[in-house]
């Protein structure tokens, strides 16, 4: 059984060793700035929580969230919290999630927990963790008297403390959770603020957790459950929003010479584990995939980078702490590599066999958005420039780039059973055109190339 009591005392004993106050203070200071880098994110943290519960017990998870007037509960099913889980909470930088398989980043997640609430407690069937700057701020005034007079100079997370509430305590809804996370609103958020960022999270973000049983909201205003199934590479929401997740059939390990090349960070999260997750998301309508323009990179949650092609990408991309970017890194450089493997082997394959003809070069085509994805975009126009991925409808086939040649309308109508230069015609619209002719050098029919 897990004794809460010892844990919180054993937490608390840390104070004893601290003896300068710009020590805590600095931790206030951190707490401070995580909480303005997950501004917004706390939800969506919260569900990341419960997936890595979940994925460590080996089974889906299902994810409660009850709202009863101004107190929030947010329970789910999958591992309870142990030891480590608790000193993830407490400490700075300390992590129970031992390999690259689960989400979060270092406990910093739950910590973003103060834009809603200074008084958040985790709820098991042993007992409860509160974290409450009161008790904290009173020992502080005790141990270095003048330095502490301000609450707000104090750390909410450093000084957990053991309370005797337990899961069935709580809200009935919650009876089959193994962990509650409850806290009441500060005076500056409300109910409707947070169904609101509920609202937000989109269904593309949670397919990507995979291990999501349901999620069930409850309260007196709102009240929606999304249950999510999994048919080989399909996702289906509520039965009625169905989504296909691409993915290499073997696993994509990280090679020697580029671990050895990252950061200790990085080797530190894929030390038991190299596997890569690399996935490409397209949503289904009718089940057809759809063009989606710009469509982001995640890593799980949406970074703030328009990847530039039309569809979702996700891998473990190294980015900061917020997860608004990515970073310099051997790993990301491996990443591009694959991303385009990935497109070549199993994407184009894919929308060929959905029946995607002229379609297919919009899907292929892409925009430079972002230049710290230059080395991907230049490593896909370098591999793909032999893949045939143009359809020529009077052919019935697919070309690649150096087998055709651009027309317009008038041209092609007398010319299309010609080869001009051994190269086919071909029309299309000008953006495309356009990028076949900026990437590839493909040439457009002209007066001079038909004197030739």
């Amino acid at each position: 059984m897990l004794d809460l009591r010892v844990i919180c005392k054993k937490q608390q004993a840390g104070l004893e060793s601290i003896t300068d106050p710009n020590i805590i203070k600095s931790l206030t200071k951190y707490e401070d700035t995580v909480n303005d880098a997950y501004q917004g994110r706390l939800l969506f943290e919260l569900i990341q929580n419960a997936r890595d519960a979940a994925y460590k017990a080996g089974m889906s998870s299902c994810i409660v969230i009850c709202m009863e007037g101004d107190t929030v509960y947010v329970g789910n099913t999958g591992g309870p919290f142990d030891e480590k889980g608790i000193t993830a909470m407490t400490r700075l930088g300390v992590s129970d999630k031992s390999d690259n398989k689960t989400i979060g980043h270092k406990g910093i997640g739950f910590k973003a927990i103060q834009e809603y609430t200074s008084t958040p407690k985790i709820i098991t069937r042993f007992g409860s963790i509160v974290f409450d700057k009161t008790e904290l701020h009173k020992k502080l005034q005790e141990k270095f008297p003048g330095d502490f007079i301000k609450i707000a100079t104090v750390p909410l997370f450093y000084y957990p403390h053991y309370h005797e509430k337990r899961i069935e305590h709580t809200n009935a809804m919650l009876d089959q959770c193994d962990t509650v996370i409850e806290f009441n609103f500060n005076k500056d958020k409300t109910p409707d603020q947070f169904i609101d960022k509920f609202r937000e999270i989109s269904n593309e973000e949670l397919i990507l957790l995979q291990n999501i049983e349901s999620i069930s909201f409850y309260s007196d205003t709102f009240n929606q459950t999304t249950t999510f199934s999994y048919i080989g590479d399909q996702v289906t929401v509520n039965n009625n929003e169905t989504f296909e997740i691409i993915s290499f059939t073997a696993p994509v390990l990280i090679p020697d010479d580029v671990y050895e090349k990252l950061s200790e960070k990085e080797q530190e999260l894929f030390e038991s584990d190299r596997e890569i997750d690399l996935k490409v998301v397209f949503r289904l309508e009718n089940g057809l995939p759809l063009i989606e323009p710009n469509s982001k990179l995640y890593l799980f949650y949406p970074l703030e980078m328009e990847s530039g092609f039309p569809y979702k990408i996700h891998s473990y991309f190294s980015c900061n702490p917020q997860r608004t970017s990515i970073t310099e890194s051997p790993l990301n450089n491996l990443i591009f590599d694959k991303i385009t493997e990935l497109q070549i082997e199993r994407v184009f394959p894919y929308l060929k066999s959905k029946g995607k003809k002229e379609e297919l070069l919009q899907f292929v085509a892409f925009l430079r958005k972002d230049k710290k994805l230059t080395l991907l975009y230049n490593s896909y126009l370098q591999k793909i420039r032999e893949q045939k991925f143009i359809w020529v409808e009077h052919l019935q086939d697919y070309y690649s780039p150096e087998e055709i040649i651009l027309c317009d309308k008038d041209a092609y109508s007398f010319l299309k059973n010609y080869t001009i230069n051994n190269k086919n015609l071909l029309v299309i619209n000008n953006d495309t055109s356009q990028w076949l002719a900026d990437n590839f050098n493909v040439s457009t029919l002209n007066e001079f190339i038909l004197r030739a």
